[in-house]
């Protein structure tokens, strides 16, 4: 059959049924080129094992080819995973670590980061705007952990400038450092009349009862107070830097009204209803031990007591150890022990043991006399240092100073008893 192109011109011979063989070594294959006409694709010669390839272009194939098979795979990851096994040229395995730490996470774009150190667990430390409570220091309003409800404090200012501030009592918050973050303001406001353009903005200060040092503050970014007269909750948010604190610093917060051109009223709105909240990046942490809510609290050791006891005051826990003695029960001290150290240890065994000491002073069991003759205890020295006393028999030596005269005066007449040891006594009538 004689193909015909779109413009009436022939240009080969096709046959609906058959087609010729172009094909003429092992291994040759067919395709067919745009037009459908079948192609030799010649085999692969090579002592290479390849693979038929064909790429299209989303609408059409291409012409075939041999493509040597893959001989390496590598794998690369971000910098934040560790790759091992890369290249795989055989048969392997690709092996991707981590390789941060514990307090590290992989950000989206594949960096290591850490997460903040010093951000505590729990829940966080809530402060309260109690507008109606004065503090202790003139000009502020308490900020407590506590809210005072009541009927509502409000404060008013006409044009821009300080509407009120806050200041924490005495021993609050109790911290050594406040944790980098944000800190989220919950405040009610409203204006005399509609329109306008008002803001506001805080300020965050630390306390030291003598002077006030800013650690934070929003008046680059001051919030639109949009709601007229009708009175909304704003929200706005304080970037605060870790800021290292005494113990005994306390926290203040101003608050600023800004923009206000046309002289309208502004109006903050405190307890009741209205509860000015700000959440902190404090740690909520202990709720409660051993009767103590003092969000940061101690440990202390003394010797108050009788006995072994913990006392609990404020924010205090103190382990109370007293000094042992006749009516309390409690630890030794260094000199009881050397009392104690220095008794007699009990080296006996037997009944009839006895103990000596020896020339260190330390003491000897000397065991009883087991023998059924009756023995004494000996000892002799050598003029200056006694020896080990022993168990012996008296002997005749032992006895040589027995006078050789005596005698015995009855009635004042003497008689003499050296020649005989034995002298008996007549009868002498009644005495």
């Amino acid at each position: 059959m004689l193909r015909v192109n779109s413009a009436g011109t022939a240009y080969e011979w096709f046959s609906p049924d058959y087609m010729s063989n172009p094909m003429t070594s092992l291994g040759d294959m067919i395709y067919g080129n745009a037009i459908g006409a079948p192609l030799r694709l010649p085999p692969n010669t090579t002592t290479t094992k390849k693979f038929l390839s064909m790429t299209g272009d989303g609408t059409s194939g291409d012409q075939p080819q041999w493509l040597t098979a893959v001989t390496s795979v590598g794998l690369t990851m971000p910098v934040a995973f560790s790759v091992t096994g890369s290249p795989v040229t055989t048969t392997g395995t690709l092996a991707v670590t981590a390789i941060g730490t514990a307090t590290q996470y992989i950000r989206g774009d594949g960096q290591l980061a850490t997460f903040p150190s010093n951000a505590g667990g729990g829940s966080s430390v809530s402060y309260y705007l109690n507008g109606s409570v004065a503090s202790s220091v003139a000009g502020y309003k308490q900020m407590d952990n506590n809210a005072v409800i009541g009927a509502g404090t409000d404060f008013n200012l006409t044009g821009n400038g300080l509407i009120a501030q806050f200041l924490t009592d005495v021993g609050n918050p109790n911290r050594i450092q406040i944790p980098g973050g944000g800190w989220n303001f919950e405040m009610f406001f409203n204006s005399s009349s509609n329109g306008g353009n008002e803001k506001f903005y805080v300020e965050l200060l630390k306390y030291d009862g003598t002077t006030f040092t800013s650690i934070a503050s929003s008046s680059t970014n001051p919030e639109a107070i949009t709601g007229g007269t009708a009175t909304d909750l704003y929200l706005t948010s304080l970037a605060v830097p870790t800021t290292a604190l005494l113990v005994t610093d306390r926290l203040a917060v101003r608050v600023y009204i800004v923009d206000n051109s046309a002289g309208r009223t502004i109006t903050l709105h405190t307890e009741d209803g209205n509860l000015c909240e700000i959440i902190t990046t404090f740690a909520g942490g202990v709720a409660s031990l051993n009767g103590l809510t003092e969000n940061t609290q101690y440990f202390a050791v003394g010797t108050s007591g009788s006995d072994f006891n913990i006392s609990s005051v404020i924010d205090t826990h103190t382990f109370n150890l007293p000094s042992a003695s006749a009516s309390v029960r409690g630890a030794l001290l260094s000199a009881d022990w050397t009392t104690f150290n220095g008794k007699m240890a009990n080296v006996f065994t037997s009944l009839g043991d006895m103990v000596y000491s020896n020339a260190g002073g330390a003491p000897v069991r000397r065991s009883g006399n087991i023998t059924t003759t009756k023995m004494f205890l000996s000892q002799t020295g050598d003029g200056t240092v006694s020896a080990a006393p022993q168990w012996s028999a008296v002997t005749a030596a032992d006895v040589s100073a027995v006078p050789t005269t005596r005698t015995i005066t009855i009635n004042d007449v003497a008689f003499d008893l050296s020649a005989n040891r034995e002298w008996s006594v007549g009868d002498f009538g009644t005495w």
